[in-house]
């Protein structure tokens, strides 16, 4: 369980916590106030760069320095798309190339809500989800799996593409008749990358 962690509010009121025979001394008080202001300044310091340099709330140069940090260039990505790829490389760099973390990466970082994994032989891995990828998405993706090993991803549609074994044509199967001189009507085409 992460625990939040919370601001003190005011480090000048330590001096209430003075024992009894320190209380009324004011060199001493004076002394604690000035290391609580200075705990104070550091404390908010800390909580501004913090804040500054969380992937969910940097901004601009500071999302660059992060990218950076994982490797990763900016090349004319607006905040939100560079947030999610250098999330991406932050699961891969702390992942070993099981089917969990690449369900991670897709589902945590890309929004996909349906991913499918099957090993389709001669160390290749048939990846589908119900999301489309950019090439660079895919590309950073990539690093997810083990060396040497090939993917084939495949956005899972609604209306996929395919073969009209009834007219002989491309689409989804129609009936002979719906449509003028029996053509085929045409389907989404799905998005297949693949290394």
């Amino acid at each position: 369980m992460t625990k939040e962690l919370s601001q003190i509010a005011d480090y000048t009121s330590n001096t209430e916590l003075l024992l009894s025979e320190y209380f009324t001394k004011e060199n001493v008080q004076k002394i604690l106030k000035i290391f609580s202001q200075q705990c104070d300044d550091l404390e908010t310091a800390q909580f501004e760069i913090r804040d500054e340099f969380w992937i969910d709330t940097a901004e601009g140069v500071q999302l660059d320095i992060l990218g950076k940090i994982q490797g990763i260039t900016r090349d004319g990505l607006n905040d939100t798309d560079y947030r999610t790829i250098i999330k991406t490389k932050i699961v891969i760099n702390n992942g070993s190339g099981e089917f969990e973390t690449i369900i991670q990466a897709l589902t945590g970082l890309f929004g996909a809500t349906t991913v499918i994994l099957k090993n389709i032989g001669n160390a290749t891995l048939s990846v589908s989800a119900d999301i489309s990828l950019t090439v660079s998405e895919f590309t950073i993706l990539l690093d997810l799996f083990a060396a040497g090993v090939g993917v084939i991803f495949k956005e899972i549609t609604t209306n996929p593409f395919q073969f009209d074994t009834i007219n002989q044509g491309f689409g989804i199967p129609t009936v002979p008749g719906n449509l003028p001189d029996n053509t085929a009507a045409g389907g989404n085409l799905s998005a297949v990358l693949s290394t």
